[in-house]
């Protein structure tokens, strides 16, 4: 069976090294069927347009202003559901994720 297609989203506010971490971590996730969303709340920093450059794979949005988190979420969540994603993962920019996980 096929792996469902996940949708993980960061939002993303001048903070671009968190960012880049977390981007990373999440780039090396063991995963067939993934769809990763960074969302811009307006930082005008010009370090998302660094992460743009550096990570073409993944989808991007941006926003002229910062809309707080719920409000900068639910375009990206809607995007996920566009996509046809099974599940969405909301994933806060400052987070190390493993790529893989043993069984227990």
């Amino acid at each position: 069976m096929p792996a469902p297609p996940v949708a993980i989203i960061v939002l993303h506010w001048r903070n671009y090294t968190a960012t880049h971490r977390c981007l990373t971590n999440l780039c090396a996730l063991d995963y067939p069927n993934v769809h990763i969303i960074v969302a811009d709340n307006g930082s005008h920093d010009g370090k998302f347009w660094r992460l743009v450059q550096e990570f073409p794979a993944i989808e991007t949005l941006e926003y002229a202003t910062n809309r707080g988190f719920a409000a900068g979420i639910n375009p990206a969540i809607r995007r996920a559901r566009e996509l046809g994603s099974a599940f969405v993962w909301l994933v806060n920019n400052d987070v190390t994720l493993a790529p893989t996980r043993s069984p227990a």
